[in-house]
């Protein structure tokens, strides 16, 4: 769940606070997740939503995804016109 940096510094943290068991600590590990997942996440999108507009950059990253191989599902006996009525 965690990443080896925060396994990293939760073990210091152990460490330095032998009553505060991570392992053990339901709260902990939630206030943890809420105050390092989050943000990391939030950085990681916006920090691929800016170099995705490189114009390289977005062409490798459209060439490594998988949408070329999985399209949008179409249903073979729906038209488009079943769909307007």
């Amino acid at each position: 769940m965690f990443l080896p940096t925060s396994t990293w510094g939760l073990a210091l943290l152990a460490d330095l606070a032998p009553g505060l068991n991570v392992a053990d600590s339901l709260w902990l590990q939630t206030v943890i997740f809420f105050v390092w997942c989050y943000p990391a996440t939030i950085v990681s999108y916006h920090i691929f939503h800016r170099l995705s507009r490189i114009p390289g950059v977005d062409r490798v990253l459209a060439y490594t995804t998988l949408t070329a191989f999985y399209k949008r599902y179409h249903e073979p006996d729906t038209r488009l016109k079943d769909l307007r009525s």
